[in-house]
């Protein structure tokens, strides 16, 4: 038999879960919540005004951009001081630097300005500031040659009788007054064709020089003074040659500046040629002078042959160009050799210094 069902039994079915929801909240938890969140607003700005603080007190936040532009915070640099170490050493270098070439440009000022004097001190022309007085007249032009024989270092009165003994026109060259020479502008007052033996510097100057020696670098006022000395002393004398002057005659700065210093007291410089390396023509034909220089020293040998010959050379000379200037001295051997030698001398004039030029 088939079973008997039993009761029906009950068969739980699932049931949907309701969600909970939360109970409404009472007024003392609202004010509870609004007083927790003000505490934490509070702790929030307290602290980023704590860290602007510190960032404006280490010097990295400006306070003007704190409150009035918004920038971008700046980091704070844990190698700054290194930074600002390297910075001023650079800053050092470029100092030095610029240093440097403002030395170099003030150098190289100094040197242009020392090229542009070094110009105009070129004696290709007279100098500016002191305009030459009229230039020196030409060489006489005769039928005959013409030949001027000088007498350097003439210092006492015995030795210009001498030379006013030998019957042709020789030309005595006389030292000016010193503590050695004191008769020179009386016998320059006694012959009217003499000139003045100039002392100037030489290669051993101090040694055996004259006194009053004129040296390169003597100021123009002292070569003025020395000058003017001169025209007072030899009133009528018109030319000046150098006793020695080697030195003083290869330097153009120094002989530029005693020549117009001559020219200026109306002196004609005739240059004795003592050095080969004499600035003298350079500096005469500046100022657009005729040159005057010596030929030939006729005693350089104090022997009677060798006086011969250098006569004969001067001759030669003088039948070439038209001229000739020949120095002596007031030697024994020469003042014998001349008075002994007039028959080399029939073929030329023999003319004071002053007789050379118109």
């Amino acid at each position: 038999m088939p079973p008997v069902p039993s009761k029906k039994s009950k068969i739980k079915v699932p049931q949907k879960t309701k969600k909970k929801t939360a109970a409404p909240k009472t007024p003392s938890r609202l004010k509870r919540d609004l007083i927790i969140a003000t505490i934490l607003i509070a702790a929030v700005v307290a602290t980023a005004a704590g860290f602007f603080w510190r960032e404006e007190s280490a010097g990295v936040v400006a306070p003007s951009t704190k409150l009035h532009k918004p920038t971008q915070p700046k980091q704070v640099n844990s190698h700054l001081p290194d930074i600002q170490k390297s910075t001023q050493e650079e800053n050092k270098t470029h100092l030095l630097q610029k240093e440097e070439i403002e030395k170099k440009i003030d150098i190289s000022a100094q040197i242009d300005k020392q090229r542009e004097a070094a110009m105009r001190a070129s004696y290709d022309e007279p100098p500016l500031k002191t305009p030459p007085p009229p230039t020196v007249a030409s060489i006489k032009q005769g039928k005959r040659p013409k030949l001027v024989i000088i007498i350097d270092d003439v210092a006492h009165p015995s030795q210009l009788q001498q030379i006013l003994s030998i019957p042709i026109k020789l030309t005595p060259s006389i030292f000016p007054p010193s503590a050695i020479t004191k008769e020179g502008a009386k016998m320059a007052k006694s012959f009217s064709h003499s000139m003045i033996h100039l002392p100037m510097e030489a290669p051993e100057h101090p040694k055996n020089a004259m006194p009053d020696t004129i040296v390169r670098h003597d100021s123009k006022e002292k070569m003025q003074l020395r000058v003017k000395q001169l025209r007072e002393w030899f009133p009528r004398v018109v030319y000046v040659n150098n006793h020695t002057g080697s030195t003083f005659t290869a330097d153009s700065d120094a002989l530029m500046r005693l020549y117009g210093l001559l020219k200026q007291e109306h002196f004609v410089f005739v240059d004795s040629r003592t050095s080969s390396k004499s600035q003298g023509e350079r500096v005469v034909k500046a100022y657009g002078d005729t040159y005057l220089g010596r030929d030939v020293f006729i005693d350089n040998t104090q022997q009677f042959g060798a006086i011969r010959n250098e006569l004969k050379n001067a001759v030669k000379q003088a039948k070439k160009r038209g001229y000739a200037i020949a120095i002596g001295h007031p030697y024994p051997i020469t003042i014998r050799s001349l008075k002994n030698s007039l028959d080399i001398l029939v073929d030329v004039d023999v003319v004071y210094m002053d007789e050379l030029l118109h």
